[in-house]
């Protein structure tokens, strides 16, 4: 499945380029930047889009196709979703009120499972654990777990992918992502 996504040069020009859903997770920096002369696989990744655009589609997608495929070896970049050993599917409103992450994902995701066995799976695959987090527009407020996680005070070694229209997440916030798409 191939989407178009406009990748944001650094002057602020769009640039269309129609990629796999894979490549959400390569940067997507301008090629002409002196970050950009390495490849690296990104730890915070931003999908803003308007609404209808496909941003929860995306999500879904990814988590249904990690969840469901057995990964085919047809990907053409590193990582694809299946390079994952933990896929969290959550969105932004989800994590409202909560202080840790692994209460969220508790309540929401495993609630048949002990907390101590949800904090020893995140904990130990840290650095293999996709947190997708859709609609951050919807659910920004008063989220300080959300805010911790763009920045990198909770599981700073996996990797966020969080989807949102544009302009709500603001320049203190954005400076944490290593890459952005637009849908």
């Amino acid at each position: 499945m191939h989407n178009t996504f406009n990748k944001r040069a650094k002057d602020k020009r769009i640039e269309k380029k129609e990629f796999g859903q894979d490549e959400v997770f390569v940067s997507h920096r301008d090629e002409g930047s002196s970050s950009a002369k390495k490849p690296c696989n990104p730890k915070r990744i931003l999908v803003e889009g308007d609404p209808g655009m496909g941003k929860t589609t995306l999500c879904q997608d990814l988590a249904f196709r990690w969840a469901r495929q057995e990964c085919t070896g047809e990907c053409k970049c590193a990582p694809c979703v299946h390079s994952w050993y933990v896929v969290i599917y959550l969105t932004a409103a989800d994590l409202q009120g909560y202080q840790d992450i692994h209460s969220a994902v508790k309540d929401h995701l495993l609630s048949d499972c002990d907390i101590d066995q949800v904090k020893k799976a995140l904990d130990f695959c840290e650095d293999k654990t996709l947190f997708i987090i859709d609609s951050f527009d919807e659910g920004h407020k008063d989220n300080v777990l959300l805010r911790d996680l763009i920045k990198g005070k909770v599981h700073a070694n996996a990797t966020l992918l969080l989807t949102s229209r544009p302009n709500y997440l603001q320049d203190p916030l954005k400076k944490h992502f290593q890459s952005g798409v637009s849908l």
